[in-house]
């Protein structure tokens, strides 16, 4: 491997025989940083966090033990992104069991069996490079999902204000109506009880569904849409078609997309 794309394994070990062991095993594949305690090692992986791929550590070392040290990794949380492996001569039940509940991946046995520790090594750094990898795909997709429903959301509003400009082309009286319709809707959703709870994108949404009331309108012909003077029965009742009319070219826009509306909130509140 070319060691200026080399990761790096730290190994943290008061004895300066087992570093060198250690470092024997890895060099060949990793870059190699080393401390001999717990303090110098804590140092070390807070410079060169980004770049550990494995830490080696050792249980029993002055001042600070290896636990102490897994314990301080384990609660800033970079257990869950750096493997530890417990490189260690004390196998007692209760330290593995404490080194596992701090996070540890792997327990070690000392003295080394070099092939042995260099493929459990190399197997759980491959994992978590597997993981790295699923996790950054996995949040594209996640973005890419996002835009695409946004997008789609944008669509759906398009159409309703579509609708609403055909109105106004129309007739001058739906357009003036259809803008107070949304500006009264607002207004009382801000500012009385029916409002209670909704939050202003909510309100926002419904303001924009509230201009779709007569979108049926556009289904009447000119010559009653827009006459003057008193309608005749006949004309009258297909005037007041336009509740049904509208509420078919309503259900077909649902029919086409259902979950525009549902979309929109969930894109906006990502």
């Amino acid at each position: 491997m070319d060691r200026a794309e080399a990761e790096t394994i730290l190994i943290i070990d008061d004895e300066e025989s087992s570093r060198t062991i250690l470092t024997n095993i890895f060099q060949q594949e990793y870059r190699i940083l080393t401390a001999q305690d717990g303090f110098e090692g804590l140092k070390l992986i807070q410079e060169n966090k980004n770049d550990l791929c494995a830490i080696l550590l050792d249980s029993i070392m002055p001042e600070i033990s290896g636990l102490d040290v897994l314990y301080q990794l384990n609660m800033a949380g970079l257990t869950q992104l750096i493997p530890v492996f417990l490189v260690t001569s004390d196998s007692r039940a209760a330290v593995v069991r404490e080194a596992f509940q701090y996070g540890v991946m792997d327990v070690i046995s000392k003295p080394v069996a070099p092939h042995i520790v260099q493929r459990r090594v190399a197997a759980v750094v491959e994992l978590f490079h597997t993981r790295r990898r699923l996790g950054a795909e996995v949040e594209r997709q996640r973005d890419q999902l996002i835009y695409q429903t946004r997008q789609l959301a944008e669509m759906g509003m398009g159409m309703v204000e579509a609708l609403a400009t055909a109105i106004e082309f129309r007739s001058d009286e739906s357009g003036e109506h259809v803008r107070r319709i949304h500006d009264i809707t607002c207004h009382l959703l801000r500012n009385t009880p029916l409002g209670a709870g909704l939050s202003e994108e909510t309100i926002k949404l419904i303001g924009v569904a509230s201009i779709t009331h007569d979108v049926g309108k556009i289904s009447i012909p000119d010559s009653i849409l827009n006459k003057r003077g008193r309608l005749t029965p006949e004309e009258f009742d297909i005037m007041k078609g336009h509740t049904v009319k509208g509420a078919e070219l309503l259900q077909y826009f649902q029919q086409a997309e259902p979950r525009i509306g549902l979309l929109y909130q969930w894109a906006k509140g990502a």
